[in-house]
């Protein structure tokens, strides 16, 4: 449909319009700009001074565009006119000549860009009706429109809501602990030391609420019945709530950083094994992972991210270790387990909901007066306490213990729970493959001759079955690999075969221990 002309066809006061320039005009109200990635965005209106950000080629800015369309014209664009606009405010987009960040839930906003920086702040995104935001800094926080800080949106994306100021954030928070089925919950086991699973759970809300990684991983296990799901989807409502907190863990990296490109938290849900591939992709995306994205319709060069995400993994215990993490996932996780519930202690989940959401615009308060601690104690803020031992992850480490004060943890306290548990003793297996490999550069054969090989100690739990003696080395592949052992399995005519070699150096410092005065240096030439 066209505009009325003022003038003859072709004159100079025709003043008819195609479909497509009334399209940009329908888009008047949206701004176009690049983003520091190169992907032309949009920035629409959102509630009075708020604004809400979308890729330009995405679906929901085209269905916006649409419906404006309809809206004051009622009847649909044809699909030409509306490429035809969307090129041009691309364009315009691109030409712009400035680029703006783009974030997702979470921003540094001062000098590099760097939370801890003087003049830094933290601007965490409640993606609300009104387009609001909190504003973090090293002295306070408040609640505030939006309309200087760009963050993406997604379709799952849920609000947080509006936090409440509280006088004592410790007690705020324990409405959390109490929802949570923590072993430091449990009757007639008090001390701190019962509190490192509460404050492991802490130190990765704070980290999941810093802009920069590395994230830790957080690893919640438990035997069936211990409210693992649960905790991880309470813990994710306070941080990126979503229409599906949890997902089965994916196949593949290139869906693995599909997700990770649509959320800002990634929880996975009844992890019973992770192949070596996608351990490494678990690894390299808490630690900051390059991804290319090629947008619908575009043959030009595909755009490049660096992703960084927290992450959460719920594992199930069944009696046995089903779940061995490789060393480099190990190093990189904060592991908490969780006791099975007393029939006295369930509760129903409409319970457990109802008293979390009430408390939860006090917990996320709470959050934020936490983090406005971590601004002013993490270096290089101004009130930086410097720390002679960290974790793998020192950055996350760092900015837990300077919030701890304003958890009412010391920072020792907080620092020994952060610290990587003690190696559990060597399984016989591993020990004894060990010592036989020992004076071997390698060795191969079927499953049946090393079972008659290798010798156990005595009264060690041993595979009785040369099927038994497989399914165990493959679930030990990640202890043997830090040991310096490097086994491969293969099955020829109906017969299992295995390839034991040495690594040279071993791929990580050894996560198990023999027993006492038998080192594992002695087994490993």
């Amino acid at each position: 449909m066209y505009h009325e002309p003022s003038g003859p066809p072709g004159g100079p006061g025709d003043k008819r319009l195609s479909q497509a320039e009334q399209l940009l005009e329908c888009a008047t109200a949206a701004v176009p700009f690049s983003s520091t990635h190169g992907q032309a965005c949009v920035s629409l209106p959102l509630g009075p001074d708020g604004q809400q950000v979308f890729p330009l080629r995405s679906d929901r800015f085209r269905d916006w565009l649409v419906n404006r369309f309809y809206s004051q014209y009622e009847l649909p664009p044809d699909d030409r006119s509306l490429r035809q606009a969307l090129r041009t405010l691309e364009a315009r987009a691109h030409c712009s000549g400035q680029r703006l960040p783009v974030e997702r839930r979470i921003a540094a906003v001062g000098p590099g860009s760097h939370p801890t920086q003087p003049a830094g702040r933290l601007v965490l995104d409640l993606a609300n009706d009104q387009g609001e935001v909190v504003e973090i800094t090293g002295d306070a926080w408040q609640v505030a429109p939006g309309a200087n800080v760009y963050f993406r949106h997604s379709r799952g994306k849920l609000s947080l809501p509006r936090p409440a100021q509280t006088a004592d954030p410790p007690a705020q928070l324990d409405a959390l602990r109490s929802c949570l089925n923590l072993a430091s919950e449990a009757p007639n086991q008090p001390g701190p030391s019962r509190r490192s699973g509460w404050l492991r759970c802490l130190a990765w809300l704070l980290a999941a609420l810093r802009p920069t990684g590395p994230y830790p991983i957080l690893i919640l296990n438990g035997p069936p019945g211990s409210a693992k799901s649960t905790a991880a989807r309470l813990l994710r409502a306070l941080v990126d709530p979503s229409t599906a907190p949890l997902c089965s863990l994916p196949s593949n990296e290139r869906e693995l950083l599909t997700l990770a490109w649509h959320a800002w938290v990634l929880a996975f849900d009844h992890v019973a094994r992770i192949s070596p591939r996608l351990s490494s992709a678990l690894c390299r995306l808490s630690t900051g992972n390059g991804f290319g994205l090629r947008e619908r319709y575009d043959e030009r060069e595909a755009l490049r991210f660096h992703l960084q995400r927290p992450i959460i993994l719920t594992v199930p215990i069944n009696g046995r270790p089903d779940f061995t993490p490789r060393p480099d996932l190990a190093a990189r996780a904060l592991t908490v387990e969780l006791p099975p519930i007393q029939p006295e202690h369930r509760r129903t989940e409409a319970d457990l909901w109802s008293d979390f959401e009430q408390a939860r615009p006090g917990l996320l308060g709470a959050l934020c007066t936490a983090l406005s601690a971590a601004l002013r104690g993490a270096p290089p803020g101004p009130g930086a306490t410097r720390l002679q031992t960290l974790p793998f992850f020192a950055d996350a480490a760092a900015w837990a213990v300077a919030a701890a004060p304003a958890l009412g943890v010391s920072q020792d306290e907080m620092l020994a729970a952060l610290a990587p548990a003690p190696p559990k003793p060597a399984d016989p297996v591993v020990l004894a493959l060990c010592d036989f490999i020992r004076d071997r550069s390698d060795w191969a054969g079927p499953a049946t001759e090393l079972l008659a090989l290798l010798q156990p100690a005595a009264g060690a739990a041993w595979p009785r079955t040369p099927k038994g003696l497989s399914q165990h080395l493959i679930k030990l592949a990640p202890s043997l690999e830090a040991a310096g052992v490097r086994i491969e399995l293969s099955q020829s005519h109906g017969r299992r075969r295995i390839k034991v070699a040495h690594l040279h150096p071993p791929s990580a410092t050894p996560n198990v221990s023999r027993p006492q005065n038998q080192s594992l240096g002695d087994a490993v030439s």
